[in-house]
């Protein structure tokens, strides 16, 4: 019987892992309305040593060479002393960015940021982050967790900063 309760347990597990292994599971996702140029919104993204600036959970980062696709670099969180790695998998100057972290496990962790017309002379800034990977059904409400308190904070900061600058 306990076997049997056992070989239940992993098929289960195994279950989770194939899932978060093929999906990609969103995690958050915070959109705000900003009157920032489309310009001076890209520039925010694409100064990668500045990001400590507005995003309130980085100490630092660094990228190893231009903000371009297949560029890497090291994030350092306040909270946290080891460093994630990350890579620039997407980008579409002026309307989107992708950067991959890559967590333990074989897990990564996409940030999706986004610049869309919103009529008025103004544009909409999305923030999304997504998980995949044999742990993303585990890692999704931890990150959740802290997702939800920090980067409505984040992305204030960020369209403030973009605002104010010329």
């Amino acid at each position: 019987m306990l076997v049997m309760i056992a070989l239940f347990v992993l098929m289960i597990v195994l279950a989770l892992v194939v899932i978060g292994s093929v999906e990609r599971l969103r995690v958050i996702e915070l959109a705000k309305l900003t009157s920032a140029s489309r310009e001076r919104i890209w520039r925010q993204w694409a100064e990668i040593a500045n990001r400590p600036v507005w995003d309130v959970a980085l100490e630092s980062v660094s990228i190893d060479g231009p903000f371009q696709v297949g560029t890497a670099g090291v994030a350092t969180l306040k909270d946290r002393a080891q460093p994630v790695r990350f890579m620039v998998t997407e980008l579409q100057p002026y309307q989107s960015t992708t950067e991959r972290f890559f967590l333990p496990f074989f897990n990564r962790m996409d940030w999706q940021r986004s610049i869309q017309d919103a009529g008025d002379g103004r544009r909409e800034v999305t923030f999304r982050v997504e998980v995949k990977g044999p742990g993303a059904l585990f890692l999704k409400p931890i990150l959740g967790r802290r997702l939800r308190r920090e980067l409505p904070a984040t992305v204030e900061k960020f369209v403030a900063a973009a605002e104010a600058s010329r």
